[in-house]
């Protein structure tokens, strides 16, 4: 055992991309008047994607996810606010307040994607009444937790190694349940909506909202069309063995 403890340290550098944190704040912004790049016109905003996950009546808040909210080099405010108004008509039967007010929390990556955020850094600090941007970016998980011996994984899962995604979805929580004058339309998304929006919803989902591992795998690949891209189903699957087995939350179910 006493071998095990010393390599925690090494296997937990081996098993997790690190989850990196950026204090929320608006973004010195960029020039936007250049014309729009190849890379730029191959994100287009599918509002198929988007999709109601929660609601507080009380607070008024919501919290949506989706994909990157670009068109043609532009941060796509009507046709985000056109979706979510078509989201909350088929759940809620009512459309968003006139006066909402977007959280856009974004999880893409500063390293190849940029250019995308530059446009979210670029509308947010010029349309302060209507969004701020906080940029929180995720990665997902080297290592697959079923490869670790049951002795040795009950330890990993008691250590902060996944407090950043958990950091964060306790931070969706507490948003969407805090009464303001304004009611927040929470927006989480990654450049695809997919895989690494996939790991933080579906960690939302099984923590807040009672659904199991599998309902939030299969809900995922439903909304991207495809199977979860590796690094985030294994990120995913080491949150889930940590809500259910350290946590207690055994409304996740089957981990496989």
């Amino acid at each position: 055992m006493n071998i095990f403890r010393r390599l925690i340290p090494v296997l937990l550098l081996l098993s997790f991309s690190a989850v990196s944190y950026t204090a929320p704040q608006l973004s010195i912004p960029v020039d936007s008047s250049s014309t729009v790049s190849k890379a730029d016109k191959e994100v287009v905003f599918t509002p198929r994607k988007l999709r109601l996950v929660d609601y507080n009546p009380v607070s008024g808040n919501y919290l949506f996810r989706g994909d990157m909210p670009i068109i043609k080099g532009q941060f796509a405010y009507k046709e985000l606010i056109d979706a979510m108004n078509q989201r909350s008509i088929e759940k809620l039967e009512t459309t968003l307040s006139e006066d909402i007010y977007i959280l856009d929390i974004s999880l893409i990556s500063k390293l190849n994607e940029s250019h995308l955020l530059k446009h979210e850094q670029v509308f947010t600090h010029t349309n302060p009444d209507l969004a701020h941007l906080i940029h929180y970016p995720v990665y997902g998980a080297v290592s697959n937790p079923d490869h670790y011996p049951k002795s040795l994984l009950h330890i990993m899962l008691n250590l902060p190694f996944i407090g950043d995604v958990h950091s964060l979805v306790d931070r969706l929580r507490s948003l969407l349940n805090h009464e303001r004058s304004r009611p927040l339309a929470i927006f989480v998304h990654c450049k695809a909506g997919s895989d690494r929006t996939g790991m933080v919803i579906g960690t939302y989902q099984m923590q807040f909202l009672g659904k199991s591992y599998l309902e939030v795998i299969e809900e995922a690949e439903e909304i991207a069309g495809r199977p979860v891209k590796p690094l985030q189903k294994r990120g995913l699957k080491w949150i889930a063995y940590y809500l259910r087995d350290s946590k207690g939350i055994q409304s996740v179910g089957v981990i496989y």
